[in-house]
This record gives structure tokens, C-alpha cells and sequence, in this order.
């Protein structure tokens, strides 16, 4: 009886250990203090940079979470004796892994393929540390209290960032920053970026939706009311059309498969719809309509890609249709193992870049879709594999058809949390064509990968405990 406990509370130091990781990660967002900051390079000397107050608390924070995680899974396994389930979803990180660690192996520069590009720290240490959070929490988790204590700090999260963000759509920040954020006016929280912090966003607004209508009445669908007012409204003031795409489609896709349960939610949904319109009326009024003129766009982007302008058609998306284009050949450089994780600079036409747009000193060190960054930089196969992790759990949690969810019941807790992954899961993945991976968002989306893992691994009545955890 007491190994039993002994593992259960091993289990439950792991599984909080992430959350409480998870949690660090979205909030670790330093204030300017200094100009400069000493960080090593390959030759083995420092280099004087821009204080990174953004990305490298999180590179910090995340591979020491994964280093002491990694004591005490070995601690688990040893005194345990605890076998590894065989299962697909294990197969396909186990995979991933094999070809990131080859990848980088063998990359153009070894050096940023382990640490990452400065400002961006998505190497080899980071990748891992990813695939490592979804093995952990797939493996780990067996009841539904876990996912129960994890969505709840992810909303209250998602809540305070979504102030945090409109604050600074309005000119509020009281967190000092540095010169390249100084004048911004589209919302970033602690993300570094608009379309970073969009990427969380659409992460977590379908879920907050379908709780405020899943709910009953009182104190908490208020909160999940709220709690989707905010996100929704920080989603706009970022101003990244990818995201409101991806969004979009993540409604169409819920309406498509959820029709039942949505057409006796009537009530809940129009007054849903009222506030977001006034919410999308509210905040077009400032910035000189910004809202609008980024809708706009979107019908003059479409405009462009059908003209026969090869000119026109490169400068849309900000030059994005440019790098796309540029970019593709790049995965039949190194087909196999891709040039090494975050090394797409070294690889990408950067005078041909800057001869096109005009600009001296910027530097292409992202694809711009993570789907084609992570061909460039770590082959084909990873691409395939990661794909089809992406489609194993989509179609694993694709929700049947239902007419309401009683989250009183084992059997309606279990059905919300599988909407509820999918949701999620979906957004995040559309969005992903159009933007890229940062290790402000990425653990977050790896983490709820991994509970949509423990979710088809323990997908029987007789596997989840809903007692307290």
C-alpha cells in the first residue's frame, strides 16, 4: 500500500510540476531593465546582445522543468518498475524525437540546432522539452481531475493575459519595454509578439465557448462568460488575421459537428453574438479603425494571390507568399533530417529577401508556418510524423453527435473534455499554417497535446477515476 501511494504521489508531483511549469511560461515577462546581455556562442565566447526579456526566461524555465522532470521520472520508472504503455501516440514522440536529435546531429550549425537562434531558443533543447510534457502528462494522467485543475489555470490565465493585452491595445502597460515594442499598439500581454499571443488565444477561446454552454446557470457560466468576452476581445486587439481565419473555421467546424447540442443553445449563443459585436464595434473605434481595415485586408490579400502579378502576389501577407515560396525547395535541400531545428537563417535567401522588399538588416529566421518550418529544418519524415500525430488525436477525439452535456455525470465530464481537446487542438493546428512556433506558446500546446494523449489512451469507463486527485 505504501509503494502505491508512493507512486501516485510521484505521479501527481510530475503531473503539477508541468502545470506549475506551463504556468511560469505564460507569466515569465521581465521588465526592460537593461540594455545588454552576455550570451555564449558557438566559438565558445560571449557575445553582447539586446537583453532578451521575453524568450530566454522561457528557454530557462523550460529546460530546467524538463531537467528535474526527467529525475523524477526516472525515479518513478526504477522504483516502480512501471512499464510504458504501447500505443501509437507514444510511438509517434518517441519518433519525433529519434529524428529531432539526428536532426540536429547533423545540422548546418550544430550549436543553434541545440540552444536555438538568439531571440528565439527553439533548438533541440526546446523540442524536446515539448515532446517530453506531452509523454509525461499522456502517460501520467488517469483522472479527470487532472484535466478538471488544469483547464481552470488555463482559462484564469488566459483571463488575466486578455486584460493585460487590451490594456496595451489602449496605451495602459506598466511593464517597462524595450526599444522594438516601445511604440506598439496592437496587443502582445506577455507573448512578445501579436501573433504569438493570438496563437494562444485561439487556442483557448473554443473551449471557454462551449463551457459558458455547457454550463447551468450561476457564478461559474457567468465567469465562462466573461472569461470569453476577454479572450475574444484580446484575439481582436492582436490584429493577426491568421488567427481570426483559424477561428473562424474552428466555428465552422463546431457548428458542423456539434449542431444538436448548439441549435438548443440558442439563447446562450445570442447573447454571445450581441456582446461580441458590440466588443468588435467598441474596439474599431480606436486606432483609426483598425479592426476593420484588417478585415479588409484579408479580401485584398485574396484579391492579389488571384492576380497575375507575381509581384503582388509575393507581398502578400507581409511578403509571407515571398518566404513561402522561397521556402518550399528549401525542404528538398535535406530532405531526410532538414538542416537542424532553428537554422532556417542559414539556409533561407536573405539578400533575395532584402533586394525584394526594400529592407537592409532584417533577417528570414522563420518560416512563417510551422508546417513548411519544421520540413526546412528537420525533413520530411518529422513533417509527415507530426501531421499525422495532429490527425491521429483529431480524429481519436472528434466529438459524435449529442444533444447536451450533463457535467455531473462521469460520462458528460468525459464528453466535454474530448469537445473541448479537439477544439483546442483544431485551432491551433489552423492557425499554425500561417504563423510559428515560440516557446511562449508551444509548451502550452504540447501540454494539452499530451491530455488529448492521456484522453485516447485511457478512452474506457473503467480507466478514469473521478475521484479527488
Amino acid at each position: 500500500m505504501n509503494k502505491f501511494n508512493h507512486k501516485l504521489k510521484l505521479d501527481k508531483i510530475i503531473i503539477y510540476l508541468i502545470m506549475v511549469s506551463n504556468f511560469l511560461i505564460l507569466f515569465a515577462y521581465l521588465p526592460f531593465y537593461q540594455e545588454f546581455q552576455l550570451f555564449k556562442n558557438a566559438d565558445n565566447n560571449f557575445q553582447l546582445l539586446r537583453f532578451d526579456n521575453i524568450y530566454y526566461p522561457r528557454l530557462k524555465i523550460l529546460s530546467w522543468s524538463a531537467f528535474i522532470l526527467l529525475i523524477l521520472f526516472l525515479i518513478y520508472i526504477i522504483k516502480n518498475q512501471d512499464q510504458i504503455k504501447n500505443n501509437l501516440f507514444n510511438y509517434l514522440i518517441f519518433s519525433l524525437f529519434i529524428l529531432f536529435s539526428l536532426s540536429t546531429y547533423f545540422a548546418l550549425d550544430r550549436f543553434t540546432a541545440l540552444n536555438g537562434r538568439f531571440y528565439r531558443w527553439e533548438g533541440f533543447i526546446a523540442l524536446a522539452a515539448y515532446l517530453f510534457f506531452a509523454f509525461l502528462i499522456a502517460n501520467l494522467v488517469n483522472k479527470i481531475d487532472y484535466f478538471k485543475i488544469y483547464a481552470y489555470l488555463i482559462w484564469g490565465a488566459a483571463s488575466v493575459l486578455s486584460i493585460y493585452g487590451i490594456l496595451q491595445f489602449f496605451g495602459v502597460d506598466f511593464i517597462k519595454r524595450d526599444p522594438l515594442r516601445e511604440n506598439w499598439y496592437r496587443a502582445f500581454s506577455t507573448f512578445g509578439n501579436p501573433n504569438f499571443a493570438a496563437s494562444f488565444a485561439v487556442m483557448i477561446l473554443p473551449t471557454l465557448i462551449m463551457l459558458y454552454l455547457t454550463l447551468k446557470k450561476g457564478k461559474y457560466k457567468i465567469a465562462a462568460f466573461g472569461g470569453s468576452s476577454l479572450v475574444f476581445a484580446f484575439l481582436l486587439t492582436t490584429a493577426t488575421r491568421g488567427a481570426w481565419l483559424a477561428f473562424a473555421l474552428t466555428v465552422f467546424a463546431a457548428i458542423f459537428l456539434l449542431f444538436d447540442f448548439l441549435k438548443n443553445k440558442k439563447k446562450e449563443i445570442f447573447k454571445l453574438l450581441i456582446v461580441f459585436i458590440l466588443i468588435i464595434i467598441i474596439l474599431n473605434s480606436f486606432h483609426g479603425g483598425l479592426m476593420g481595415l484588417r478585415f479588409i485586408s484579408i479580401f485584398h490579400d485574396l484579391q492579389d494571390l488571384s492576380s497575375a502579378e507575381e509581384d503582388e502576389i509575393d507581398r502578400v501577407g507581409t511578403y509571407r507568399i515571398f518566404i513561402y515560396r522561397n521556402s518550399l525547395p528549401l525542404i528538398m535541400e535535406n530532405p531526410y533530417l532538414g538542416v537542424g531545428p532553428d537554422n532556417f537563417a542559414e539556409i533561407f535567401p536573405q539578400e533575395k529577401y532584402r533586394e525584394f522588399t526594400g529592407t537592409k538588416n532584417r533577417v528570414v529566421d522563420k518560416a512563417h508556418s510551422e508546417y513548411i518550418q519544421l520540413g526546412v529544418t528537420t525533413g520530411i519524415p518529422a513533417l509527415v510524423i507530426y501531421l499525422f500525430l495532429l490527425l491521429y488525436v483529431l480524429y481519436n477525439l472528434k466529438p459524435k453527435t449529442f444533444n447536451t452535456i450533463n457535467l455531473e455525470s462521469i460520462k458528460g465530464k468525459k464528453k466535454f473534455i474530448k469537445t473541448t481537446l479537439f477544439l483546442s487542438v483544431l485551432a491551433y493546428s489552423l492557425q499554425a499554417a500561417l504563423n510559428i512556433s515560440v516557446v511562449t506558446v508551444a509548451p502550452i500546446f504540447w501540454t494539452i497535446l499530451g491530455f488529448a494523449g492521456a484522453y485516447i489512451i485511457n478512452y474506457n469507463e473503467d480507466d478514469f477515476e473521478e475521484e479527488s486527485s
